[in-house]
């Protein structure tokens, strides 16, 4: 059985009840889109939070 995952960006909209929710900050955030070589939100397609604390973000298609 899986862990449930949270989303925090969805098609590059920052779900921000969800990141308070897991009291993460929005540079810690943006910190792992630039670590994915991506420069806004709007680059991502799907970003989430894993139960062992790790953020997993999925790129946008051009």
């Amino acid at each position: 059985m899986r862990a449930p995952r949270l989303k925090l960006i969805e098609n590059g909209r920052l779900l921000r009840r969800n990141v308070r929710k897991k009291l993460v900050t929005l540079d810690e955030l943006m910190a792992q889109v630039r670590e994915n070589g991506l420069e806004d939100c709007a680059e991502v397609k799907a970003a989430h939070m894993k139960a062992n604390g790790y953020i997993s973000i999925i790129k946008a298609e051009k």
